[in-house]
């Protein structure tokens, strides 16, 4: 008896940001993928992400749930086990790149104003991250924070922000 296995491969991968559902997708491209959405595992630091999309060469994963811009630590598994090239999203230099989603402003004070931000792309260990004025490129936050995945929290300079200021990230 003979016994052969063709161990999926991967061959690429790349993160796209998914505009309509504001969140980052990773495609990751190959052939012979098996099993299928419900047996396919993507991890990244240990933490489970969504499988959006399955065929035999490609799967994306929807990524949630991170603790930073890097996706370094990350595990494929499919069904007979991890793939050949495997490093290509084990070993990569995949970033994300942090993308301002929306703003919730409370009431301001004195003191400024706490806004929380759904910024896509940044986890608690997220480090040089600021709110800045999209045309100045000054900061705007006396305080931030990030709370958890792509939930930040800015307390702004004291004073006031003019009207019409527009937010943008920068991340250092």
């Amino acid at each position: 008896m003979t016994f052969t296995s063709d161990l999926p491969t991967l061959t690429s991968a790349a993160v796209e940001f998914d505009s309509a559902n504001n969140q980052w997708v990773l495609a990751i491209i190959g052939e012979n993928f098996t099993g299928d959405a419900s047996t396919t595992e993507f991890k990244v630091n240990g933490w489970d992400q969504t499988i959006k999309s399955w065929s035999a060469s490609r799967v994306e994963v929807t990524l949630n749930n991170l603790t930073s811009t890097s996706l370094a630590l990350s595990k494929l598994y499919f069904d007979i086990g991890i793939p050949a090239n495997h490093s290509i999203v084990s070993n990569s230099s995949l970033t994300l790149e942090p993308k301002l989603v929306s703003l919730s402003i409370a009431e301001g004070s004195v003191g400024g104003t706490n806004i929380t931000a759904n910024v896509q792309g940044v986890g608690t260990s997220t480090t040089g991250l600021e709110l800045v004025d999209s045309v100045t490129g000054a900061s705007l936050c006396s305080k931030l924070a990030v709370l958890a995945y792509g939930v930040v929290q800015c307390q702004t300079i004291a004073g006031e922000i003019a009207s019409g200021t527009q937010f943008a990230v920068k991340l250092d």
